[in-house]
């Protein structure tokens, strides 16, 4: 499990980058810059899920990272609909 956490956070944070402070080498990993939003948004939606997986984590902070992480995704559709 904690590679896991490591590579999506990895990927998280690679992308975060490439959208917001290098926005021109998008074109280069076809991406524009509303699908590198919905991937960051999907990432962190992993991210969180995955922290719901952990088996160490008390059962109010399960419910929480569950709840976060169907917000994402939820916003991410949303968001997903009105942009497309």
């Amino acid at each position: 499990m904690g590679i896991l956490n490591v590579v999506f956070l990895a990927l998280l944070l690679g992308t975060a980058i490439l959208t917001y402070l290098w926005p021109e080498h998008l074109p280069a990993f076809h991406l524009t810059w509303k699908a590198a939003q919905m991937l960051i948004m999907n990432l962190l939606s992993a991210l969180l899920l995955l922290g719901f997986f952990h088996k160490s984590v008390t059962p109010p902070w399960r419910a929480a990272f569950a709840t976060m992480a169907l917000i994402v995704m939820v916003e991410s559709v949303l968001m997903t609909g009105v942009w497309y």
